[in-house]
């Protein structure tokens, strides 16, 4: 057996049990699926649109930019929560 037909058969196993095993979604998750979508779409084109000068603020912002040991912390945070629920998954 060559390492290729091994390779197939493995991966052939590994989507049969994934099949097998996957539940299916309920339509309230699919339906606050559907809002967060939309409302992300509607506020990201409001940004795109709305000149900055005109937005009616009149707070100031501080505009140092997060430094890079914000973005490594909230890297690590995204990451270790990633993996947690990845980990505490229920295994075949």
């Amino acid at each position: 057996m060559s390492d290729d037909d091994w390779q197939r058969r493995s991966i052939d196993e590994i989507a049969n049990v994934g099949r097998r095993t996957r539940r299916q979604l309920r339509r309230s998750e699919v339906v606050v699926a559907a809002i967060v979508g939309v409302l992300g779409m509607i506020f990201f084109v409001r940004m795109l649109l709305v000149d900055p000068d005109s937005a009616g603020s009149t707070t100031t912002i501080d505009p140092s930019p997060p430094s890079f040991a914000t973005g490594l912390l909230v890297g690590l945070a995204v990451g270790v929560v990633v993996g947690l629920a990845v980990g505490r998954r229920k295994r075949d």
